[in-house]
């Protein structure tokens, strides 16, 4: 089943991506044998050395290392900002996940998170108004998770729009009143994008249309589903089969 879906964004949205060129980037980095103590002429110079020896283009260098420096959206070919699929998918996971604890949405217990990818799939998302760049800058303090040392992290980050998708979603399993009831809770406690555990990407279910002619023809009744004493049992036979054969 089909359905599109419009989310407001009030509170800001920080894309952040994760250019496959920045692993590159490192590797040669390391490679090259570059240290951030380093001034910048003698880096240059280690990268310059070692691309010369490993047949590397400078030029295919400095693009990557451009496109890590300034590119901080995902963009289409017109240059609009857009959100994309997979950070949607993975606030759907972070919803379900059961580290969630009390606060977790019931869909959980009907699919697991590693699930969400078989059965709910989502769209880009296009915004409105369009953007082509930010509105604003969120600078904070971020502390390492291991020591007390914190440093300033500054992103780009864009405001006061809306988010229109599609979501497919396999209808036997996930029924359109629990996803729409996901998708706002999701967007109350997760969110969206970059430094969603400081309040950003939150954001507002406006509508929820569901297509009923893309309705599965799969009936209820032609899925197996467990209870949760069926599951509990199976669990149990489980463990005793395993014990068994450490025993052994």
């Amino acid at each position: 089943m089909r359905a599109k879906f419009d989310i407001e964004f009030s509170d800001g949205y920080i894309a952040c991506p994760y250019w496959k060129e920045i692993e590159w980037l490192i590797s040669v980095q390391q490679d090259a044998g570059v240290h951030f103590k380093h001034k910048p002429s003698k880096q240059r110079e280690l990268i310059e050395t070692y691309c010369k020896d490993q047949g590397i283009a400078l030029a295919d260098y400095d693009a990557a290392k451009k496109k890590v420096e300034t590119e901080f959206w995902y963009k289409d070919p017109a240059g609009n900002i857009f959100i994309p699929r997979h950070q949607m998918a993975g606030c759907i996971v972070q919803a379900l996940h059961p580290n969630q604890g009390r606060i977790r949405h019931r869909l959980g217990t009907a699919m697991s998170r590693e699930q969400v990818r078989t059965f709910i799939r989502v769209s880009d998302m296009t915004i409105k108004p369009a953007k082509q760049k930010k509105d604003t800058d969120y600078i904070r303090y971020v502390k390492h998770p291991k020591t007390n040392l914190r440093r300033l992290q500054e992103d780009e980050m864009i405001n006061d729009f809306v988010a229109s998708g599609t979501v497919d979603f396999r209808d036997v399993i996930v029924k359109p009143d629990d996803l729409e009831s996901l998708l706002r809770w999701a967007g109350d406690n997760v969110g969206v994008g970059s430094a969603r555990l400081m309040g950003i990407g939150r954001f507002t279910l406006l509508n929820f249309a569901v297509d009923k002619a893309t309705a599965s023809k799969t009936a209820d009744k032609d899925t197996l589903v467990e209870t949760e004493e069926e599951a509990a049992e199976r669990r149990k036979s489980y463990r005793g089969k395993k014990d068994e054969e450490e025993d052994n």
